[in-house]
């Protein structure tokens, strides 16, 4: 478990719930900076937990219908994994 997993248990935010469907080829460099930033902006309640390569486009798709999708607030922000590549990460959060 990483530090953020373990900060958001903390919190109440099971991360190993994630449902990760449509999701299957997102590198695991690039949750953690999501946990990481779940974490640092103290979203509460996150869900709907989200990822696409801006690069090539993979995973767009369900990334759009998990925002559309989610609860009150949307958290979304950019990073970049291992390899160079440009991701969009995100979640809902709120009630």
């Amino acid at each position: 478990m990483s530090k953020w997993t373990e900060a958001l248990a903390a919190k109440g935010i099971d991360c190993k719930s994630w449902n990760r469907k449509g999701f299957e080829r997102v590198p695991a460099d690039v949750w953690e900076d999501l946990l990481y930033e779940i974490n640092k902006h103290n979203l509460e309640y996150a869900d709907n937990y989200r990822a696409y390569n801006w690069t090539t486009g993979v995973h767009k798709k369900p990334y759009t219908k998990a925002l559309e999708s989610g609860c009150c607030g949307q958290f979304d922000t950019w990073t970049k994994d291992r390899e160079g590549n440009i991701w969009r990460i995100g979640c809902n959060y709120g009630h």
